[in-house]
């Protein structure tokens, strides 16, 4: 395996995803489907609440859905990436043994995982206050303050997350401590911005296209007859749990390739150097 750069790091995310469709959307399937019949839950009972006249505070509306974020972070994420790294390391691909492996796992990915998401909360924390300290607390503006919070901590994830998500591929696949895991995966991300920081802004990107279609198909029932709000529902719920679990996919899949990617530049790096040293000086 050579060194990829980075159109060919994202290419190679989509390749994987195609050669073992079937085995990681069962997976992913799996794991997320609680986390995507809650998502649906609450966008309609919110859309009905609005419908029945009903009050319904964009505030706690967005909060539910920062929480529900939350643990999809803390819980989802950490065992894709394990089960990501485990299908893309077994020579044989076997969906029910990966399966067990993860469950048997997957509090080690999440406790590996863990320092990323107290930074991403305290960064988060101090977003959040600073701009609801300084701005009116109107309806309009609570949803401002939550648009731009929601924006800021996105950016933020988006950098943090490949150089804190490498942590779980060098906890769980080398046997390190954590306190070497999280060191080394800051080391092994140093200096790829564009990789980092570019490659899940455009995963996100496209994740945010295909969200916004079911979300679309779920807020169009607030504003038609009752008989096409069951239609409006029904499409809006299916492409939501069933496309959500191939996007959930896409960043530990990356961050895979992208682990192994930079080993590769390491040991390269390495052995190099080694060279050098070992060659004498001819001038």
């Amino acid at each position: 395996m050579r060194y990829l750069h980075f159109t060919e790091l994202i290419d190679g995310t989509f390749r994987l995803l195609r050669l073992h469709f079937k085995k990681l959307y069962l997976l992913s399937f799996c794991f997320s489907l609680p986390f995507l019949v809650l998502e649906v839950w609450w966008i309609i009972y919110q859309t009905e609440s609005l419908r029945s006249g009903e009050n319904s505070d964009t505030f706690f509306y967005y909060l539910g859905g920062s929480i529900q974020y939350f643990f999809v972070l803390f819980l989802l994420y950490p065992i894709l990436q394990y089960a990501s790294l485990q299908m893309l390391n077994q020579e044989e691909l076997r969906g029910t043994s990966t399966l067990k492996k993860t469950m048997l796992h997957s509090f080690r990915a999440i406790f590996a995982h863990l320092p990323f998401i107290l930074i991403l909360t305290a960064i988060s924390g101090v977003i959040i206050s600073s701009i609801w300290l300084l701005t009116p607390h109107t309806q309009v503006d609570i949803a401002g303050i939550v648009f731009l919070c929601e924006l800021l901590i996105a950016l933020l994830a988006s950098y943090f997350f490949i150089r804190f998500g490498l942590t779980i591929p060098v906890f769980m696949m080398e046997r390190r401590t954590l306190r070497f895991a999280i060191k080394k995966s800051w080391t092994l991300s140093r200096g790829k911005v564009w990789q980092t920081f570019g490659a899940l802004f455009f995963l996100g990107m496209f994740k945010s296209l295909i969200a916004m279609l079911s979300m679309s198909f779920l807020d169009w029932a607030l504003w038609d007859l009752a008989y096409l709000s069951l239609l409006w529902y029904t499409i809006g719920s299916l492409i939501t749990i069933g496309i959500g679990p191939i996007l959930f996919l896409f960043t530990p899949l990356y961050i895979a390739l992208f682990y192994q990617n930079q080993l590769i530049l390491t040991e390269a790096t390495d052995i190099k150097e080694q060279i050098r040293r070992l060659t004498p000086d001819r001038r």
